[in-house]
């Protein structure tokens, strides 16, 4: 049970990075399109709005297929019984 548990969270630290990295993209698109509004013309400010909006839809995906990826490398542990082996 215990190596489930540690394989659970090696794939979450292993995906928390891609996670963070787009996250954070979007967090500085969006703020740049909030700075930029004053001063520039509204066309690149959608434009910077859009790749934000881009990036939170890319965000979405790399969350639900981390969130498989761990229901399915847990399955195929319970299923096998790979714990059992090295008892």
């Amino acid at each position: 049970m215990r190596l489930v548990l540690f394989g659970v969270i090696v794939i979450v630290g292993i995906g928390l990075i891609p996670i963070v990295k787009i996250g954070m993209l979007m967090g500085l698109y969006y703020l740049t399109a909030a700075i930029i509004e004053p001063i520039s013309d509204s066309r690149i400010v959608k434009c910077m709005g859009y790749i934000g909006d881009s990036l939170k839809l890319l965000l979405a995906i790399l969350i639900t297929i981390t969130f498989i990826y761990i229901i399915a490398i847990t399955l195929m542990i319970k299923i096998t019984n790979f714990t059992f082996t090295y008892r």
